[in-house]
């Protein structure tokens, strides 16, 4: 929040929509977290799909759709390791 106040007085106007903003977990991060059941299935199928993309961006078969792929399961990732914090943040069992 302070480089937010500091960028805000430089550029003399500045909106931060903080509801917005995700946590971007590390592979480690992943790895920290004990998902069981279907959200480690999930968080697997979401791995590979990364993978999977980033194997078809680099051979540059489709690229445009490669990037898109990624793009859809990074985010969905992301959204799966903040629900997860969230639900552990609200008393939820590890």
């Amino acid at each position: 929040e302070r480089r937010i106040e500091t960028l805000r007085a430089a550029f003399f106007h500045l909106e931060a929509d903080f509801d917005a903003v995700r946590p971007y977990p590390s592979e480690d991060d992943l790895d920290a977290l004990d998902f069981d059941g279907v959200l480690r299935k999930s968080a697997e199928i979401l791995r590979a799909e990364i993978a999977g993309a980033e194997t078809a961006q680099e051979a540059g078969a489709q690229e445009a759709d490669a990037r898109r792929r990624r793009r859809i399961a990074t985010d969905a990732l992301v959204e799966l390791y903040a629900l997860e914090m969230s639900r552990r943040a609200a008393g939820g069992a590890p």
